[in-house]
């Protein structure tokens, strides 16, 4: 069985913003509480590509509503419309340490 490495890099595009609140003069930018779609692809650092949204529904969430890992809403947080970035997710932000005792075979 492969090991999975101790962080995940995921590049991110911010097609939609859903804001609850009314904008300003500004381009608007996501915060918590703001309704999101985000198109992203994983990968492991051997660079193997683990999932991927695009070609498909981009992943719409709710930021700081806990459905999504914590790396992932701290790296939305602050995007814009059409921004897009390659952000590195720690092991203890997404999923925790690899652990063998957690291994079914």
């Amino acid at each position: 069985m492969k090991k999975m490495f101790g962080f995940i890099m995921l590049s991110l595009i911010l097609p939609a913003l859903v804001l609850t609140a009314g904008c300003g003069g500004t381009a608007a930018v996501a915060k918590a509480g703001d309704t999101v779609k985000v198109n992203y692809t994983g990968t492991l650092q051997d660079g193997t590509q683990f999932d991927t949204s695009v070609g498909k529904t981009p992943l719409e969430f709710v930021i700081g509503a806990g459905t999504v890992i914590k790396g992932f809403d701290a790296a939305v947080t602050g995007m814009k419309v059409g921004e897009k970035k390659t952000v590195t997710i720690l092991a203890a932000d997404a999923y925790g340490a690899y652990r063998d005792d957690l291994v079914l075979k």
